[in-house]
């Protein structure tokens, strides 16, 4: 039976300590005090949450975990069909985190000019009992042109107050970096927000070339509906694909499948000090576009990469393949939560703003991270970056190996006596 722990299964091996379950890696034991949250803004557009029913399914079929999720809906808004961003969303995150209690956020989109990240942002300061994750797969507004256009000149460092205000209060947010690779636009690369956010984990999207199948949403026989998750991995086969060792992750590059894996530098935002080191080692060895492209004093993103490729989800009864970083993002807040029930388990505080940490560990404990060092986030633009050595503006540092990370974690508190 092919299970959705499948598409990050490599990431993990045997942790014989509690709370890690021992035959299976990635299970843990919640704590009582980890929750995750997903946001879903698209609400004001009649598009919503997962459908319970989809959830439900997706469960049973692959032999996993469901509960209900809880709707919280501070606008009372209304929707009239299901969402498939919010779907995957729902769907992996429930089944990677392993019984952490889920929330749903209904948001109005961003065609609402009065409602987007920055009161996203606040309304989770304003609560007390907020989640400890929150998963924002919403993104799709440039920085030099839709956010000045739409909501002022100064709205996204007012956005960047008030989400260093989560990060100080212990919670991670994380979100993706886009499928449109180096966005070209206003002569230049114009990224989207909050994917360059330094308060945010921002999430870039590999994938293996033996995944490479038929464009998003379609099967090898367009009239074949598929309801079966065996059914799925026997006409799709490289969907139910099961990583080895000897293969290679690259960067996702699938011009009409999933596009690019979203990367490259602020126009806005200024680059943090826990990235610099990293970023001008990149900047001194990488291949770089033209340096009037890009400013190379901003932040760069991704921060680190997962699987977002021809991953398949249940969408409205059937199953359909989707791609991009939408997929990698809740994925990986999936296993923050993970992480974060250890470490409550253990009497040790939440990862919190994680960046500074993922980024001093790479430094310091580089067998936690796999470098991708093929692939580039040209897309049709005709400039980008290449994937190579250490970070880099594709896959950031990156993917992730758990048991590593864990190890890395208990020699911190080892030290604190934690």
């Amino acid at each position: 039976m092919w299970h959705p722990s499948s598409m990050i299964a490599s990431l993990f091996v045997p942790v014989p300590e509690l709370p890690i379950d021992t035959k299976d890696p990635i299970k843990v034991n919640n704590h009582p005090n980890n929750t995750l949250a997903i946001a879903v803004m698209l609400a004001g557009s009649g598009f919503g949450l997962a459908l319970d029913s989809d959830l439900s399914s997706f469960a049973h079929q692959t032999e996993n975990f469901y509960q209900p999720l809880e709707v919280i809906n501070p606008m009372n808004v209304t929707w009239s069909q299901p969402d498939g961003e919010s779907t995957a969303d729902a769907q992996y995150i429930l089944s990677i985190s392993n019984g952490s209690a889920v929330q749903v956020q209904a948001w109005v989109d961003y065609n609402e000019i009065d409602r987007y990240i920055l009161e996203w942002a606040q309304d989770i300061a304003a609560d007390p009992k907020a989640a400890l994750v929150h998963s924002n797969s919403y993104i799709g507004l440039t920085e030099l042109e839709d956010f000045p256009s739409r909501f002022g000149p100064d709205y996204i460092l007012r956005c960047e107050i008030e989400l260093a205000k989560l990060c100080a209060r212990g919670i991670t947010v994380v979100t993706g970096s886009g499928d449109t690779g180096a966005f070209y636009n206003q002569n230049q690369f114009n990224a989207f927000y909050p994917s360059t956010s330094a308060y945010v984990l921002t999430l870039g999207a590999t994938m293996y070339p033996q995944q490479l199948g038929p464009a998003d949403g379609n099967w090898p026989d367009a009239n074949v509906t598929v309801h079966d998750v065996n059914q799925l991995c026997q006409s799709f086969n490289t969907t139910c694909l099961d990583p080895t060792p000897d293969m290679i992750e690259v960067a996702v590059e699938t011009p009409g499948r999933g596009g690019w894996s979203g990367g490259g530098f602020s126009a806005v935002v200024d680059q943090p000090d826990w990235q610099r080191k990293a970023v001008k080692s990149f900047l001194n060895e990488g291949v770089l576009p033209s340096a009037k492209l890009f400013n190379a004093s901003k932040r760069a993103f991704p921060d680190i990469s997962l699987n977002g490729q021809s991953i398949p989800i249940l969408f409205q009864g059937d199953w359909m393949i989707v791609s991009g970083t939408s997929i990698s993002a809740p994925a990986m807040a999936a296993i923050i939560g993970i992480l974060n029930a250890r470490q409550l388990h253990l009497n040790r505080p939440p990862l919190g703003f994680i960046n500074p940490l993922l980024y001093k560990m790479a430094e310091d404990h580089p067998v936690a991270f796999r470098d991708v060092t093929q692939g580039d986030n040209f897309c049709n633009f005709g400039a980008g970056y290449n994937a190579t050595a250490g970070f880099d503006p594709v896959t950031g540092l990156g993917t992730i190996l758990v048991p590593e990370i864990i190890s890395y974690l208990d020699q911190i508190f080892a030290k604190r006596g934690q």
